[in-house]
């Protein structure tokens, strides 16, 4: 299975074209979008803002519908509507198992100073994700790949300055359970790969300011990971 996995894309429509090329050419079974989907206008009234989101899940839903591939994605902090991507499912506290992989999504990310949508404490994070975890008996679902917004403490997390600010419990519960992916953004300037035991870390986390589109190709077969990064 080839998964293409993208993240912070914030409605930045140059970046979801670029996506739906990839998507084609390099023949790929599984898109994943794990979170920040819509634009965060500045300077606008909260009701703007939610109507502008509005409108960019309508565009999106339009562009991608094109795709005849599962569509899978979790919402981001900076996501302050519900709408989803009509040709998409929402992963978020549901598994679904396809081509003999399964999937699940964890939209909540760690509290932080600007008080953002989908923030928990730490303590709430485990909380929430040790009952998904039971709730969906994601133990016994391998092999496991888990898309997630927020970034694992020391996982491709540091912000500016060189600061991990991803979730320290949020990283043992995961452990844990050992997924075979972890895929995150949520941290713009953490783009990149690594490495959790044997969890394989990716995150897809765009420069959408810039239009510069950042993702993953990753290739799972007979348990074994490949990947390269795609940055255009």
């Amino acid at each position: 299975m080839k998964v293409f996995s993208v993240a912070d894309i914030h409605g930045n429509m140059r970046i979801y074209k670029q996506i739906v090329e990839i998507v084609k050419q390099q023949e790929v079974d599984v898109l994943i979008l794990p979170g920040d989907l819509y634009p965060k206008p500045d300077n606008v009234t909260f009701e703007t803002y939610k109507a502008i989101q509005e409108g960019s899940a309508s565009d999106i839903s339009a562009l991608l519908k094109e795709l005849s591939i599962p569509i899978y994605y979790v919402l981001g902090n900076d996501d302050w509507v519900d709408t989803g991507i009509l040709c998409g499912e929402n992963l978020h506290g549901r598994i679904v198992e396809y081509q003999g992989i399964h999937f699940t999504g964890f939209e909540y990310v760690k509290n932080s100073p600007f008080h953002t949508n989908r923030e928990l404490s730490e303590d709430n994070l485990k909380k929430k994700f040790k009952e998904q975890v039971q709730r969906l008996d994601l133990n016994n679902k391998e092999p496991l790949i888990i898309v997630g917004h927020t970034p694992l403490f020391e996982k491709q997390d540091k912000v500016m300055g060189g600061k991990c600010v991803g979730s320290r419990k949020l990283r043992m519960e995961v452990e844990k359970l050992n997924p075979l992916i972890y895929l995150c953004g949520h941290i713009h300037e953490a783009f990149g790969e690594n490495q959790l035991n044997d969890t394989y870390i990716f995150n897809c986390a765009c420069a959408y300011e810039v239009d510069l589109l950042r993702g993953y190709l990753i290739e799972v077969k007979d348990g074994e990971v490949s990947y390269e990064a795609v940055i255009r």
